[in-house]
């Protein structure tokens, strides 16, 4: 006896234990009550041992009795202490679940919000860059080409009417050089023959001098003759007469006429002369003048020709310039705003995509999104509207200042990608919102993860049926023991005396608080459901041995009762809040 009473001993009663776990009772299966009535037959042959026999079966069913009082009084307590348990918890999850609502309220307008924010913001918005860019495009496209060809045909006339000009003015001097030539050469010529006439004059005057003084001496020679001769005495007289009027006339001739002709020819040669000098003179004056106009002309239209063809190459170079940048420019404004197109795209559908997974957040972290998605848009549409403004400002300019409209346009330009990539810009701030939208996301994730590992660790509440595996691993644990009492009391050994343990209870880990229950699990239940509960009951009853049935079976039984009860009650909470936050859990992870 002392031998069973060190095997079986009392267990402790610790008040402080959670009673959420059946305690660990000894439980007599089939098998051990076979073992256990082989062994009472074989200690009935044994006249020696029958009292101690009756008397340890006795102080059994007397100890199997109180221990199943106590196992019933610590099963109500259990279920006491679990409706309570759900009592305290009920407050708590209608809150949650009304602040889910109010989540999922505040999550809705702020998808109408978006949705009315694209139909009035971002349309008008998008119709403006597509009409921006069109008008953009003609300009370039036809206003642009219909400015620069009169300057392209204007520079062409200007270059052909130089080309004619060049081409006349050198026509105009080769005339004039050819012109030039042959007055040369008649004053050449004219010099020639009057150098020739001259010598002639001075020949004929040479010969003259020697024929008149030839004639003064054969006049002479006769005068002698005639004076001489006798014959002649008598028409002396008359030729004497007739010879001194020829003497008077030749002295006439040599004294008068000769020189005074002489004179006159050499004073008219000598007019001639100086007239056909002042009039070479003036002639070479007048056409040296002319000639270095021309020059000078020539020189003028030359530089003009050149600072023509300079400013038609300078003009031709800038025309291709400004068609290369306006090309350039137009490139680039097409990309910019396709860039800001895909942009604003890809923040409204990251936003209305994050929008979708804000399923646990509360008042203040919707009424601080659908703010900053207010104040974003409401910037982000001053800021389009203001860019659109400066660029049809820019392109309404003349179109002389090509340049400096280029010059504005790139500065807006950059304006434009501050506001939208610098500091304190409308695309950072939907980054902010859409970290805060994700990092909302990984909480629930989180949460459902620990929530997830406290089912599969076995510390949530609702895991009642491998508690009851336990009792069961317990109870055949105590058959074992009670079998090797039956061995030891077929010896021969006196009556054992059991002592009752009082089972050490583990507390039961903290459970997370779910995001919802429903009032009532019983209120939960349908008719069909209750139905099939009774069908189960009746059924258990039915499988009940109705012979050597263990003390320790009904305990079974009814765990395995409540096991089955917590089952149904589970299925008919598929409705639950838990189980709508692990369906949208599910879908926010598929969607992502």
């Amino acid at each position: 006896m002392a031998q069973v009473e060190d095997d079986i001993e009392e267990p402790e009663v610790n008040e402080d234990d959670n009673v959420d776990e059946a305690p660990k009772l000894p439980t007599i299966s089939a098998s051990a009550s076979t073992k256990l009535n082989k062994n009472q037959n074989q200690a009935a042959l044994s006249t020696s041992g029958l009292s101690d026999i009756q008397n340890v079966r006795a102080e059994l069913t007397s100890q199997v009795q109180i221990m199943q009082q106590q196992q019933e009084v610590k099963m109500h307590t259990l279920e006491s202490q679990i409706n309570e348990m759900e009592k305290k918890l009920q407050p708590d999850i209608q809150k949650l679940e009304h602040s889910q609502e109010e989540a999922k309220t505040q999550l809705n307008r702020v998808k109408d919000r978006i949705a009315q924010m694209e139909s009035e913001d971002i349309t008008p918005l998008q119709r403006q860059y597509d009409t921006l860019a069109a008008n953009f495009e003609k300009f370039v496209r036809f206003d642009v080409d219909s400015k620069i060809k009169p300057m392209q045909d204007d520079v062409k006339a200007s270059k052909q009417k130089l080309t004619d000009l060049s081409a006349a003015t050198d026509t105009n001097l080769a005339r004039l050089e050819e012109s030039l030539k042959a007055i040369s050469e008649k004053i050449e010529t004219t010099s020639d023959n009057l150098k020739t006439q001259q010598s002639k004059i001075n020949s004929q005057f040479d010969e003259i001098v020697p024929k008149i003084g030839q004639l003064e001496h054969k006049v002479q020679l006769l005068s002698n003759l005639i004076e001489d001769s006798p014959q002649l005495s008598a028409g002396t007289s008359g030729l004497k007469s007739q010879l001194s009027k020829t003497q008077q006339i030749i002295t006439n001739l040599t004294e008068e006429v000769i020189p005074t002709r002489i004179n006159e020819t050499r004073d008219q040669f000598e007019d001639a002369i100086n007239q056909l000098n002042e009039y070479c003179q003036k002639r070479m004056k007048d056409i040296t003048l002319k000639q270095e106009n021309l020059k000078k002309e020539n020189e003028a239209v030359t530089e003009n020709r050149r600072k023509a063809q300079e400013t038609m190459t300078h003009l031709i170079q800038s025309s291709e310039d400004t068609k290369d940048r306006l090309k350039n420019l137009q490139d680039v404004i097409k990309a910019r705003i396709s860039k800001l197109n895909s942009g604003m795209e890809a923040s409204l559908n990251a936003t209305s995509e994050s929008a979708k997974d804000l399923n646990s957040e509360a008042q203040n972290g919707s009424t601080s999104i659908s703010a900053d998605v207010d104040e974003e848009v409401s910037n982000r549409k001053k800021q389009v509207t203001a860019a659109i403004r400066r660029l049809q400002d820019t392109m309404k300019r003349d179109f002389s200042h090509a340049e400096h409209a280029q010059t504005q346009a790139l500065s807006r330009l950059n304006e434009i990608k501050d506001s939208i990539e610098g500091e304190h810009n409308c695309v950072g701030r939907l980054k902010d919102i859409r970290m805060k939208l994700k990092s909302a996301i990984e909480t629930i994730h989180t949460y459902n993860s620990a929530r997830i590992e406290d089912d599969r660790n076995g510390v949530s509440p609702f895991q009642i049926g491998a508690r009851l595996q336990n009792i069961e691993k317990r109870l055949l644990e105590t058959e074992e023991r009670l079998s090797k009492l039956d061995n030891k009391k077929s010896n021969g050994k006196g009556p054992y005396v059991i002592k009752v343990a009082v089972e050490r209870i583990d507390p039961v880990p903290e459970v997370p608080k779910p995001a919802s229950l429903p009032d009532d699990g019983k209120k939960s239940r349908n008719k069909s459901q209750e139905e099939e509960e009774e069908r189960n009951e009746e059924t258990v009853e039915e499988d009940k041995p109705k012979t050597n049935e263990s003390p320790f079976k009904k305990i079974k039984d009814e765990a395995q009762k409540a096991e089955k009860e917590h089952d149904n009650t589970q299925r008919s909470k598929n409705d639950s809040p838990f189980k709508k936050v692990k369906d949208e859990a599910k879908k926010t992870s598929q969607e992502k």
